[in-house]
């Protein structure tokens, strides 16, 4: 089904073009999906990366948290607290040192968000079923470049100085 084709310069051209689009497309297909989804557990986005950090560590520090979500340690004490009232998060004390606290996602949170990523998380991989080892080491590939290419220019406009971070924290 696939194979390796050869396009004139002008059909490359487009081609580029029209991957371009699709990835807004995606991106903003994402973006609505997550605004629902986020809703649904009646957090905001700020909060919402929080815990697919959280998810993704297992346990983290605040600091950590902190540093891998870009917000200051006042906004993460806070962030924290809104969460374990919701009943998502709790400090536990880290085994290996009890002067650490940890942030751990509750079993409510796991099973909240199973149910809204746990269908996505299936049908994901019976689509990957289809790919090949070598297309899907490349759709890897392509996440990883354009997640640094992404981080390269959130740098930059950053730099710009200015408001960069949206209205209300979301």
């Amino acid at each position: 089904m696939r194979r390796d084709v050869r396009l004139s310069r002008e059909e490359r051209q487009a081609l580029v073009q029209e991957v371009g689009v699709e990835v807004r497309r995606f991106q903003n297909a994402q973006d609505a999906f997550d605004s629902v989804a986020l809703a649904r557990l009646g957090i905001n986005r700020t909060d919402g990366r929080a815990v697919d950090v959280i998810e993704r560590h297992g346990r983290i520090t605040a600091g950590d948290l902190a540093a891998e979500a870009g917000l200051s340690s006042g906004a993460t004490t806070t962030l924290i607290d809104r969460l374990e009232a919701a009943g998502y998060v709790r400090r536990v004390r880290d085994p290996a040192d009890r002067r650490r606290v940890l942030v751990e996602l509750t079993d409510e949170a796991r099973r909240r968000a199973g149910e809204i990523w746990g269908p996505i998380a299936a049908e994901a991989a019976e689509g990957m079923a289809g790919y090949t080892d070598a297309e899907l080491l490349f759709i890897r590939q392509y996440l990883q470049d354009a997640q640094a290419f992404l981080a390269r220019h959130q740098a930059r406009v950053r730099a710009m100085g200015g408001a960069v971070d949206p209205p209300g924290g979301d």
